[in-house]
């Protein structure tokens, strides 16, 4: 749960958000996932413990930008303040992504598999379905209006920042998929290349953010 956490809070300062907020993003996703294990833990629908956990997670980013915006005393200010406080919105329900099974499904397909590919297909797609819903019944239920319209996902850090931000991500995400300890390292060495390769394509040779996505990918592989 808290490698899930930190791999969000991770995300979050790809898309621009300040050190602050990606520790109310990882806070945020940690509750959420460990809800969303002791939901599957009592036997409840998967989907639904998607949806709870999604709807939980963007519930306390949304309770983080109060804390986050406070007039505190120096000290307490200088480590809970945030300049980017509703950027943990668009991170902190990453942990259910479902990109393993949309990899799957490609692969399957691709190698003529087709009713195990179409299978997890539908798989994958009811996991977003389930996600997206949980996350839209947060916004309604708080009342925010500027969660996709005033938001930047312009990152605006050094590489340094990046490097380690996609270390972070790397790492626990791949904890979540049990991966032995001592290649962690590997893991985040893999994730440094694969996003600074992106970010250098994006921004600096001005591919575009879904070229970038590609040549990271395809460099780390």
């Amino acid at each position: 749960a808290v490698g899930a956490g930190f791999a969000c809070g991770g995300f979050c300062i790809q898309f621009g958000c300040d050190w602050p907020a990606f520790f109310y993003a990882s806070v945020a996703a940690i509750l959420g996932f460990r809800l969303r294990a002791v939901l599957n833990d009592l036997g409840s629908n998967h989907f639904m413990n998607i949806a709870v956990a999604a709807f939980v997670s963007t519930l306390l980013a949304w309770v983080s930008t109060f804390i986050s915006t406070l007039a505190l005393p120096g000290p307490l200010h200088a480590v809970l303040h945030s300049d980017t406080p509703w950027h943990p919105l668009m991170a902190c329900a990453l942990f259910i992504v479902p990109g393993v099974p949309l990899i799957n499904f490609v692969s399957d397909m691709l190698d003529n598999y087709v009713q195990v590919g179409i299978t997890r297909a539908v798989n994958t797609l009811l996991i977003v379905v389930a996600m997206s819903f949980g996350i839209a019944l947060a916004i309604h239920v708080c009342g925010i209006d500027n969660f996709v319209k005033d938001l930047s996902m312009t990152p605006h850090h050094t590489y340094f920042e990046f490097a380690v931000a996609a270390a972070i991500s790397a790492v626990g995400f791949s904890m979540i998929f049990n991966i032995q300890r001592r290649l962690l390292w590997v893991v985040a060495l893999g994730g440094i290349i694969a996003v600074c390769t992106r970010n250098f394509v994006n921004f600096e040779l001005g591919y575009g953010p879904v070229i970038g996505s590609f040549m990271g990918s395809f460099v780390v592989s």
